[in-house]
C-alpha cells in the first residue's frame, strides 16, 4: 500500500519576520480586533436604545514594520486604565 506523503510543518509568523513566500510559511499581515460597549448617557442623542460604541484596533505595515491603528467615533470610559487594559489585550491577541 502506498504511503501518504509526509506533511510539512506549517509556521505562522508576523509579516515583517518573513517578507518572502516560502513553502510551509504563512505570514500574518494584519490583525484587527473590534471592541464594543453600550452607549453612554453623555452621548449626543442618547436613549435606552442607543447604538453601541465601537473601538477598532488593528495593526498595519507600510514596509517599516507593524504599527497600531485605533479607530472610533466615540469610546467613553471612566478611567484611563480601561484603555490600558484594552491595549494590553490587543497586544496579546496581535502577538506584539
Amino acid at each position: 500500500m502506498p504511503q501518504a506523503p509526509k506533511q510539512q510543518r506549517m509556521h505562522i509568523v508576523p509579516w515583517e519576520d518573513k517578507k518572502t513566500y516560502e513553502e510551509g510559511v504563512i505570514s500574518v499581515a494584519k490583525v484587527t480586533v473590534e471592541y464594543v460597549q453600550n452607549g453612554d448617557a453623555e452621548q449626543p442623542g442618547y436613549s435606552e436604545d442607543a447604538a453601541a460604541q465601537e473601538l477598532v484596533v488593528s495593526t498595519e505595515n507600510a514596509g517599516g514594520g507593524r504599527f497600531v491603528v485605533i479607530r472610533t467615533d466615540r469610546w467613553a470610559m471612566d478611567r484611563p486604565e480601561e484603555m490600558a487594559r484594552i491595549l494590553k489585550d490587543f497586544k496579546k491577541r496581535a502577538s506584539l
